[in-house]
């Protein structure tokens, strides 16, 4: 929708803010590993005006080329000082961040960086 909005011509763009989401997926193990994260994206779009011969009325429509990048980012973590934070193994079982956070105290786990790009190229007539 964003890059209909564009005028004729090679325009770049990038997010202005990080969004966050939570990861849904039909893998329980990277919702429970993941769970939230941070995202952002960028590309890179040409905007073509175009003609058909069939179009009566003369108004230019578009070509649109874009390249886009979805980027993501989080930490495994545990958040010990939040005692609330945490998930229901199944629905049930309550396992805290505080918990889980005692294992990487006593070096049983590492934190670590998790991070991605997705891209994706699509072009369309307007």
């Amino acid at each position: 929708m964003f890059c209909r909005t564009l005028p004729p011509g090679e325009h770049y763009f990038s997010s202005k803010k990080i969004n966050y989401g939570d990861f849904i997926s039909n893998n329980a193990d990277l919702f429970y590993a993941i769970g939230g994260y941070q995202y952002w994206g960028k590309g890179h779009v040409i905007v073509k005006e175009i003609y058909h011969p069939s179009d009566n009325t003369k108004d230019p429509r578009c070509n649109y080329s874009l390249k886009f990048q979805f980027h993501f980012f989080d930490r495994y973590n545990w958040n010990i000082n939040k005692p609330d934070s945490g998930v229901r193994l199944g629905g049930v079982i309550p396992v805290t961040d505080r918990f889980m956070g005692r294992f990487h105290q006593e070096c049983l786990a590492r934190e670590y960086n998790i991070k991605g790009v997705i891209e994706k190229e699509v072009t369309w007539d307007d």
